[in-house]
């Protein structure tokens, strides 16, 4: 493997000299990941299939991401973008770091969190247009919730829901996404996708970025589903958001972090089962649990989602 990459390299034109090679976990993606060993430094290499889209992505989002946040450094990129190289920032996880902290410690760096989400949101949508087109449109909301009800609801659970109400509330997401593309959004900000390097977060991850509504990443981070907050710190983490944000009134902020809640979650359970299920990568099970839970819970806090609602329920709890 190692001389394939070194090859693959050198055809690609990457002339500094590679000392060692150690291949690194994977994550949902098609990509794989290199530790590469140079004489004067360490590097990752992101290596991917010819045709795909997320190493340019990422390459394009880091021209812009790298004036407003902090992010990996970019080496090299291959001309076809199967190859690229950045910098190496360790493996600190946020989760690793966080729970090594003091509560008040904790609460900070989860402040600081926002603040990075809120650097996003910074962004005009004009400067992001430049770089990418990605939005949350109707495609886009569409593709999620059916995959998510053809992997979770058919597959993984062997259920279905009523036609009526399974329109009612895909519908509903796609309104709202279509009408609420006001800031720029990382789209999975989560604990997977921030590390830690001397002390300061590093973004990850955000070759997906795209335009969506306000509350997307700040639900993303504080309903993360590989990592419990604790609701008494969430509230508090929420309201610190809010008074950072132009919501005009705490209302309209709860409602649209219930409904992108309640989109993401579902969302998430449907790429667990299809990670599960198509891709055999069976560590992802393990989450759908406390992720159901989550959006069970939230589910049952809006009346016109009763009967979707009902019959989810109905089908997860028969397995």
């Amino acid at each position: 493997m190692s001389n394939a990459i070194l090859e693959g390299l050198k055809k690609n034109g990457y002339s500094e000299k590679i000392v060692s090679i150690t291949k690194l976990s994977g994550d949902a993606s098609s990509r794989e990941y290199y530790r590469l060993e140079l004489e004067t430094k360490s590097a990752i290499l992101s290596k991917e299939p010819v045709g795909g889209l997320q190493n340019i992505d990422f390459f394009k989002t880091t021209k812009l991401f790298r004036n407003h946040i902090n992010t990996p450094e970019i080496y090299f990129k291959s001309e076809d973008s199967t190859y690229l190289i950045q910098e190496d920032i360790g493996d600190v996880l946020f989760q690793q770091y966080y729970v090594e902290l003091n509560i008040e410690s904790r609460k900070k760096i989860l402040e600081k969190v926002i603040d990075e989400i809120l650097k996003y949101q910074s962004i005009t949508i004009g400067e992001f247009k430049r770089h990418s087109s990605y939005e949350f449109d109707d495609e886009k909301i569409a593709f999620e919730f059916d995959l998510a009800y053809k992997f979770f609801v058919k597959e993984y659970l062997n259920g279905s829901i009523n036609e009526n109400s399974k329109h009612a509330i895909r519908e509903n997401f796609l309104r709202y996404f279509r009408d609420h593309k006001n800031v720029v959004c990382h789209r999975d900000m989560h604990s997977k996708n921030l590390m830690i390097k001397n002390n300061e977060i590093l973004n990850i991850d955000y070759q997906d970025a795209r335009t969506g509504p306000r509350c997307y990443d700040l639900v993303s981070f504080l309903e993360d589903c590989y990592f419990d907050y604790g609701e008494d710190l969430k509230e508090e983490l929420k309201k610190y958001y809010f008074k950072k944000s132009n919501f005009k009134n705490y209302e309209d902020f709860e409602k649209e972090y219930s409904l992108v809640k309640c989109q993401r979650l579902f969302k998430a359970l449907g790429s667990f089962a299809y990670l599960k299920i198509e891709k055999k990568k069976l560590g992802y099970e393990k989450y759908i649990g406390r992720t159901f839970e989550n959006l069970r819970r939230e589910l049952e806090k809006v009346s016109s989602y009763e009967e979707f609602t009902s019959e989810l329920r109905r089908a997860y709890y028969a397995n």
